[in-house]
């Protein structure tokens, strides 16, 4: 059944005028989206382990991560890598120095 208030078209006259080397959104429209609340997610490091493993944690138990002491932690965006680099202590709070910045894809 078709809708008569729904005309069709071919995919490529939509897309005719649409350059497939430009970006949507260029950097000069970032002002549109600077202000936006974003969550950045710190990986100090991983450790594998069996469900069993896991229920027989106790506290004051100690569990040795992947990461080595003095090796840069990952600063993650929606589990994509943005920078890195070394925990430092500010105040009370641990904060991160940026040593690297990964290259962003939109």
């Amino acid at each position: 059944m078709t809708d008569n208030n729904i005309t069709e078209i071919e995919l490529s006259e939509a897309t005719d005028n649409i350059q497939s080397d430009t970006p949507v959104m260029q950097p000069k429209d970032i002002s549109l989206i600077e202000t936006l609340p974003v969550n950045l997610e710190v990986s100090i490091g991983n450790v594998e382990m069996t469900v069993k493993q896991l229920y027989q944690l106790k506290a004051g138990e100690v569990v040795k991560l992947d990461t080595e002491v003095n090796q840069p932690v990952k600063i993650l965006f929606q589990k994509q890598l943005v920078a890195e680099g070394l925990l430092v202590a500010v105040d009370d709070h641990y904060g991160v120095e940026i040593t690297n910045i990964a290259e962003m894809k939109l």
